[in-house]
């Protein structure tokens, strides 16, 4: 049973993968918020969330504007972040598609924000998945990685023996990842929302 749990957090499957991604809406919901003020969503903004899970950083951008995507490999999680976004779905303002971040289904230079919430821990490749992004961004758009880590090493460790497949980057790694990437101005914003772990928001803006 805690294997099964273990595995559903890094691709949801099954009764067990709904249960998950109903926590995961509510208990990311602060997080989600908290990073999404750092960055700036217009009406005409296209947007995308990779590894959109529970579809509620979705929710809260389609309040904002009126082209979000979102991706997921998880079928499950797809048919969760399309019956949360159902209506903005029906409106024509929101699209949702199963696929994986190491091969978006997206043509080049196609968004101004792409947004990646508690999922860069799964990344299969992160280089080669960071490289993915940046193709898909516009010049002068942004990419943002909201992570935490343990306020203490040993918290971060203890999470990742823990759950299958999970790694815990320091958010120095991904600052520079995001630079050998093709990504330039990066900030990196922290907050304790929760007591014992560092919340960070990533955010790198591609060079023209």
């Amino acid at each position: 049973m805690l294997k099964g749990i273990s595995k559903n957090f890094r691709k949801p499957q099954g009764f067990i993968g709904s249960v998950l991604l109903n926590g995961m809406n509510k208990g990311h919901e602060k997080l989600t918020k908290w990073a999404l003020s750092q960055v700036e969503i217009g009406p005409g903004s296209v947007v995308l969330d990779i590894g959109c899970g529970g579809g509620n950083a979705i929710h809260l951008m389609s309040q904002k504007s009126k082209n979000v995507f979102g991706i997921d490999y998880s079928e499950v999680s797809v048919k969760k972040s399309g019956k949360k976004n159902a209506y903005a779905i029906a409106q024509g303002n929101v699209k949702i598609c199963q696929g994986s971040v190491s091969a978006l289904p997206f043509e080049n230079e196609k968004f101004d924000l792409v947004t990646a919430f508690e999922t860069i821990y799964f990344w299969p490749d992160l280089p080669g998945d960071f490289a993915e992004v940046c193709r898909v961004v516009k010049p002068g758009g942004c990419f943002m990685a909201v992570f935490q880590n343990g306020l203490e090493e040993s918290t971060s460790r203890k999470l990742e023996g823990s759950i299958d497949g999970m790694r815990i980057y320091p958010p120095e790694e991904i600052v520079k990842l995001m630079e050998d990437t093709g990504f330039a101005h990066t900030a990196m914003i922290e907050e304790t929302l929760q007591p014992g772990w560092r919340d960070i928001c990533v955010i790198g803006k591609k060079q023209p």
